[in-house]
């Protein structure tokens, strides 16, 4: 089965974390310099965190990616896994990839391959 819905979902999941950590590094770097940011935009240890969830969740989504073809159920069970994660991990600020994320997983569980 092509899954192109599936695919489709994660690729603008990754697309969105990729914004994310480009964001975030670009805060980062900021901050190294010194710039005169305000208070909440400090970068402290929840950012660093939010970086690495960001840059673990485009590497697991590849993952699955590679192997959506394969394993559509292993695959569905990683994106809801996944998405969980992120939220924890970011504290809410993935929702929308999430969301993403548990359509493509339900997706892929609930869809039955060609007979």
């Amino acid at each position: 089965m092509k899954r192109t819905i599936e695919r489709t979902l994660i690729i603008i999941a990754i697309v969105l974390h990729g914004l994310a950590v480009l964001s975030l590094g670009f805060q980062w770097m900021l901050a190294e310099v010194e710039a005169d940011l305000p208070e909440e935009l400090t970068f402290g240890p929840q950012m660093i965190v939010a970086l690495a969830a960001n840059i673990v969740a485009i590497l697991l989504a590849v993952m699955v990616l590679t192997m959506l073809g394969s394993g559509a159920k292993k695959s569905g069970y990683w994106l809801i896994g996944m998405a969980a994660g992120l939220l924890l991990a970011t504290l809410g600020g993935s929702i929308i990839a999430s969301v993403l994320y548990v359509i493509a997983g339900i997706m892929c569980l609930k869809r039955r391959p060609d007979a």
